[in-house]
């Protein structure tokens, strides 16, 4: 939570790589120092090893903020939806995955081998190997966003332009009618616009879209200063609210599966039930750019809310003692196993990538390092407080009051729209958000 706006802040003023590759240096680090927590019985080891990976995790706000850099909004989502994917996998597949740990017990020397030990000695040689192929992978050359939002490009050669801009100003070469009109990228319409530089025409050629998503059918109009506050405060408020209630759902979900299944309380089949339940969510990370073919982000945020909403009343009436049905039928159970679905592996997915990618796009394409670290802090902040104020609740009790709140989401995405909607058609003042250059 803390580490995520200074890594922002961070990667806005130093190389990307050196961002990620002493992060990932630190992770593996810290996970060493938890593989030998056990061993030592110690638990200064133990919070020391928890707080600097629990840090260094925050490099998800720079991860956020360099694809932001290196995309267009038209392939933004995607790309974000790839992200998504790689971060499930270590949520929600990731304790599947580790289930064979505890059947392994020997041990090396002094250290013993067993699931206690294993999570971090993984984590530890799985970082090292990533280190030098992220550090070979970053290149240096100039992402999207420092470059015209549009692609322009001047004709004859750039060195041409820069003598020109480059000359005397008593020669009076270029006056106040030199202009480059800089245009944002609003629609799919080819724009030439010529430039008189030096009593000579140059014409950028602007680069349209090969494809449009359903979100460019309806021209999108630029917003005014006031509602893209108003958007990013939006967006933050949701995410908080969105990783708080899956973090609900992830306290809840082991105790419950094992009380529903009283002669099978083994952890290992929790963590293939959550295996199975991160494995179908991937689809949805992947599929998420031709879901957004299909319907505009605040509808498909709209929808998801409402997926979650209604696993979490399914996972309410999971519970045996509310429909006063005894824990051997298989109600409980069939209905504990479609909210999942509908909660974890389908609302929860499309919901968290849909949110970053629309405040993604708010942001426009200034560099967004800082700001993704403020809403990765908000989401760390639903991940701490949401679970701890349903605790004492009944489990039923808790699921009704995070299908509430997934409600009240979604109604706060549709009234977001609604406002801006009524704001155009009023002809508020609009300016352009799309900071060039």
């Amino acid at each position: 939570m803390v580490g995520a706006p200074v890594l922002g802040f961070w990667y806005n003023h130093r190389q990307p790589a050196e961002v990620f590759c002493l992060s990932l240096i630190l992770i593996a680090i810290g996970s060493l120092v938890y593989a030998f927590a056990a061993p030592f019985d110690s638990l200064i080891l133990l919070h020391s090893s928890r707080f600097v990976v629990g840090t260094m995790s925050a490099s998800i706000a720079p991860c956020r903020a360099h694809i932001a850099a290196w995309t267009d909004k038209s392939e933004r989502l995607r790309y974000l939806g790839y992200l998504g994917a790689a971060q499930y996998v270590g949520f929600a597949v990731a304790p599947g995955l580790a289930s064979p740990f505890g059947l392994i017990d020997t041990q090396v020397w002094f250290m013993p081998i067993n699931q206690l030990t294993l999570p971090g000695i993984f984590l530890f040689f799985g970082a090292l190997v990533f280190v030098p192929v992220l550090y070979l992978m970053l290149s240096k050359r100039q992402p999207a966003s420092e470059t015209l939002e549009n692609h322009v490009s001047l004709e004859p050669h750039q060195a041409a332009l820069d003598d020109a801009i480059d000359g005397d100003s008593d020669d009076d070469k270029y006056s106040d009618a030199t202009q480059m009109t800089l245009l944002g990228r609003q629609s799919t319409t080819t724009t030439i616009t010529t430039v008189p530089i030096n009593d000579k025409s140059y014409t950028p050629v602007v680069e349209s879209d090969i494809e449009s998503p359903t979100n460019d059918v309806e021209a999108e109009e630029p917003l005014s200063e006031r509602l893209v506050l108003l958007g990013l405060g939006t967006y933050i408020v949701l995410n908080f609210l969105a990783r708080g209630l899956l973090a609900t759902l992830e306290t809840f979900v082991a105790p419950i599966f094992i009380s529903l299944r009283e002669d099978d309380d083994n952890v290992a089949d929790v963590g293939e039930f959550l295996l199975a339940l991160g494995l179908f969510g991937l689809v949805f990370f992947f599929a998420i750019g031709y879901l957004n073919r299909l319907c505009k982000e605040q509808t498909l945020l709209v929808i998801s809310f409402v997926f979650i909403a209604v696993g979490s009343v399914l996972l309410s009436l999971a519970d045996p003692d509310l429909l006063s049905l005894s824990k051997d039928s298989l109600i409980p159970f069939s209905l504990f196993v479609a909210g999942c679905t509908l909660f974890w592996s389908i609302g929860s997915p499309i919901c968290q990538t849909v949110i970053i990618s629309s405040y993604s796009t708010l942001l426009g394409s200034a560099p967004q390092g800082t700001m993704m670290g403020w809403i990765a802090f908000a989401a760390s902040l639903g991940r701490i407080t949401l679970p701890m104020s349903v605790a004492a609740l009944p489990d039923w009790a808790a699921f009704m009051t995070a299908a509430m709140l997934a409600v009240v989401s979604a109604i706060l995405v549709a009234a977001y729209g609604t406002y801006v909607k009524w704001a155009h058609a009023r002809n508020t003042n609009v300016t352009m958000r799309f900071v060039v250059g």
